[in-house]
């Protein structure tokens, strides 16, 4: 059974956010979406191996991005934390035997079209820590302009479905992300490190090698993509008028694509946007067609706007999303 799935194109804005996550490292994040492009392959997630419960793993920033080191076969380095992505997406700089994909139908997404068929290759073993796989089958991309405009060394892009058979707690205050196995029934083998019930817990659909929950803007319910690569708020063009009068226009920044073109977007601010009855207000955001982006129904693309708001839990398997908000004023 073939799908469509999804490899990073990266779209830098040049101004910097309001509102961020204190960094240990003292870094000034820039604003920065991370988007796909379709391509079709198989969807298979991949298996987490290693003698385990639960890993802590330490977390970096270079800007608004989540970076984590882990290891590539023999090369080591860090690797961006992207579910905007589906699977494994290494640099091509670091990673040059690869053959074309042969079933690759189109790469296409809000950015434009990809430059040249999408490639692939092997890897032998991926580990983070204690925990490893074998075997996987990575995309490779051109990633030199991400690494440019970050001045930081980065191996790739660690899509949703490596870590989907596990359950995953964010804390991006704290720089650290604890990794757990599931059960047969998808329960934790050991509790969240947080002891206080969550502030809300929310269905999260995962389909296709994307996550989506369900947001609330403007009185209307709209789903969007889950995206911790994500580093504003999105809204599709299409969005209906009701929502879009939540958003103020500011003025326009310029996008590089991932065919390294600049276009000019409409950024502003969300007013406000509500999950589970919480509302996030002022919300740093831009305009964007995502008809072509993603094969599944979605409205907009949010991440770290909602995950530098507190410690996020993602259970696939379960379905859910959990958040513990820093600040519950």
């Amino acid at each position: 059974m073939t799908s469509l799935y999804s490899l990073l194109a990266i779209a830098s804005l040049l101004t910097t956010p309001p509102n961020e996550v204190p960094s240990k490292s003292g870094a000034s994040p820039a604003i920065s979406a991370t988007k796909s492009l379709d391509v079709k392959s198989k969807l298979i997630d991949p298996t987490p191996l290693g003698e385990f419960s639960k890993l802590s793993i330490p977390l970096k920033r270079a800007g608004n991005l989540i970076l984590i080191d882990a290891k590539i076969d023999s090369i080591e380095g860090s690797l961006i934390f992207d579910t905007g992505a589906s699977t494994l997406v290494l640099n091509q700089t670091y990673f040059r035997n690869s053959w074309p994909a042969d079933d690759l139908a189109s790469a296409s997404g809000v950015n434009g079209m990809l430059e040249g068929p999408v490639m692939r290759t092997n890897v032998k073993r991926f580990s983070l820590s204690d925990l490893y796989y074998e075997n996987l089958r990575a995309d490779v991309a051109p990633l030199g302009h991400l690494e440019n405009s970050r001045e930081v060394k980065i191996l790739g892009l660690i899509g949703a479905s490596i870590f989907s058979r596990l359950q995953v707690e964010i804390d991006l205050a704290n720089e650290v992300m604890y990794l757990t196995k599931l059960d047969r029934d998808g329960n934790p083998l050991q509790a969240p490190s947080v002891t206080n019930s969550p502030d809300f817990e929310i269905p999260l659909r995962y389909s296709k090698q994307h996550m989506v929950i369900e947001t609330e803007i403007g009185g209307r319910k709209v789903p969007f993509l889950l995206d911790t690569g994500a580093e504003m708020t999105i809204l599709d063009s299409r969005l209906p008028s009701k929502c879009m009068e939540a958003f103020v226009p500011r003025g326009r920044s310029k996008l590089i694509g991932s065919d390294g073109r600049r276009r000019e977007v409409i950024t502003g601010t969300l007013k406000e946007i509500k999950l589970a009855g919480v509302e996030m207000k002022y919300i740093p955001a831009m305009i964007a067609d995502l008809g072509q982006a993603f094969d599944l129904p979605i409205s907009g693309i949010i991440g770290y706007d909602l995950f530098s708001r507190g410690i996020a839990v993602i259970n696939t398997r379960k379905g859910l999303f959990s958040m513990y908000l820093y600040n519950r004023n």
